[in-house]
């Protein structure tokens, strides 16, 4: 008997096409919504982006918003289609899901960082810098991802925030990853566009074990627009 196929092991394996053919497959079956939350890291891979937004749509009226996860990988596709007023409403949305990734919620405040700073919004960044700072008095900030805050808001140093990444082989490259991502946005806010792309090159050469990580694939959007 054939072993049934594991949508992500599918697009760890860069068989981005087949995995969201058998997401579709799998979750007609199961109503499993993780089905679907990996469907959505495939069609990104495919740069499906109109289908993102649309899967995310049903993913969040199908969980009433519960994880920032499904805000943050629309607001990406909507980035990538430049849509960028839409794509910032997303991120900021994503603040009122429950569930947030595990400093509490820095990730959708780095995305509005990003953005802030590539449309030389300063209204939007002093917003962000007030969300960001109430946000990492909390001792829950205080990990890895946390840190990525204060190194924004010049609290700590590239050297600091790099000593704070894990040594354990695969989550230490979906850090990097993050890292890499960050310290991309700070050169770019200092206008060194080089450096900035060297940085999201950076990003995304960490392979299939930085695909969980959202960074990874506005890097790619980023990179791919050629607008740097």
């Amino acid at each position: 008997m054939e072993k049934e196929k594991n949508v992500w092991e599918l697009i760890k394996s860069n068989h981005f096409e087949e995995a969201s053919i058998v997401a579709d497959e799998q979750y007609s079956l199961t109503k499993d919504i993780s089905i679907l939350n990996n469907k959505v890291f495939a069609l990104l891979q495919l740069q499906r982006y109109s289908d993102v937004i649309e899967l995310c749509d049903t993913i969040i009226h199908k969980t009433d918003g519960e994880t920032d996860v499904d805000f943050i990988l629309s607001g990406i596709a909507f980035w990538a289609l430049d849509n960028k007023s839409k794509a910032i409403e997303y991120w900021t949305k994503g603040e009122k899901a429950k569930y947030a990734d595990i400093a509490g919620g820095i990730d959708v405040l780095i995305f509005q960082y990003f953005a802030s700073v590539k449309l030389n919004d300063d209204k939007l960044l002093l917003t962000v810098k007030k969300k960001m700072k109430k946000l990492l008095k909390n001792k829950i900030a205080t990990n890895f991802y946390g840190l990525q805050g204060n190194y924004l808001l010049d609290e700590i140093t590239e050297t600091e925030l790099y000593s704070s990444v894990t040594m354990t082989n695969i989550l230490r490259e979906r850090q990097l990853c993050c890292l890499d991502f960050v310290l991309g946005i700070k050169k770019l806010e200092s206008s060194n566009l080089d450096f900035y792309k060297k940085k999201l090159t950076d990003c995304i050469s960490y392979g299939a074990n930085a695909y969980l990580e959202h960074f990874f694939y506005l890097a790619k959007v980023e990179l791919n627009m050629g607008s740097l």
